[in-house]
């Protein structure tokens, strides 16, 4: 099952990875008119970080 999902597939459609990865990709569902983009987990990734990464105190490089 792994191998059908490419990483075109993650990069285009998930927030996977450091901050400013996870919070591109919550402003990527934001622009798309998304009111309330969810976090949630992925087997085998560091959820906690995710989170942190997506809570609504975290800054991007982009608010910077």
């Amino acid at each position: 099952m792994q191998a059908a999902i490419s990483e075109r597939f993650l990069d285009e459609l998930a927030a996977v990875g450091d901050r400013d990865t996870v919070c591109a990709g919550l402003e990527r569902y934001r622009a798309a008119g998304a009111s309330s983009p969810c976090l949630g987990p992925i087997g085998k990734t560091d959820v906690d970080a995710t989170l942190r990464a997506g809570s609504p105190g975290a800054v991007s490089a982009v608010d910077v």
